[in-house]
Parts: structure tokens; sequence; C-alpha cells
């Protein structure tokens, strides 16, 4: 199976985004045909980009809703502790 890395930016624009490329993205990921490689930086980046004023006015979620949504996501995601960010 095909293995991907995103960045938050990707997961932001599929949340604000419903049928975007980057929405289509996770689609593949849950419906296992790509699988996610995700680190906890990056998970924890996701979770602070969707706290920004700017972005939660356009997602309008509840921080509980989030938290449920990215650990929905984190399930289906491969941790990747070694992964670095360059």
């Amino acid at each position: 199976m095909t293995r991907i890395v995103v960045d938050a930016n990707v997961f932001v624009s599929a949340i604000l985004t419903p049928g975007s490329t980057s929405a289509r993205v996770l689609d593949l990921v849950r419906e296992n045909k790509v699988e996610l490689l995700l680190s906890e930086i990056i998970l924890e980046e996701i979770k602070r980009v969707l706290e920004y004023p700017k972005i939660a006015k356009r997602h309008r979620r509840s921080r509980e809703e989030l938290r449920v949504l990215v650990d929905e996501y984190a399930q289906l995601w491969m941790m990747a502790p070694d992964l670095s960010i360059l």
C-alpha cells in the first residue's frame, strides 16, 4: 500500500473545504487506499491550527467536536515517531 505524509495544512483544508483535493486525500485514507504516516508533531500542529480564531470561525466546531474528529482520524493513521521535519 502506498504511504503518504501530509502536513497540517492539508488536514485543515480538508475540514474547511469538503470536496477539495485535500478532502479527497483524507477520503483515500478512510477508504484504506493509502496509508497516512503522521508524527506527534504534525498531530499537535493540526490541533493548534484548528483552534486559531480565524480558522475556528470558518469551521464552527467546538473544542470537543475537534478533539473527536482529530481522534477519529488519528486512529486511521500510522504514527511515525521518527518522522522529522526538514
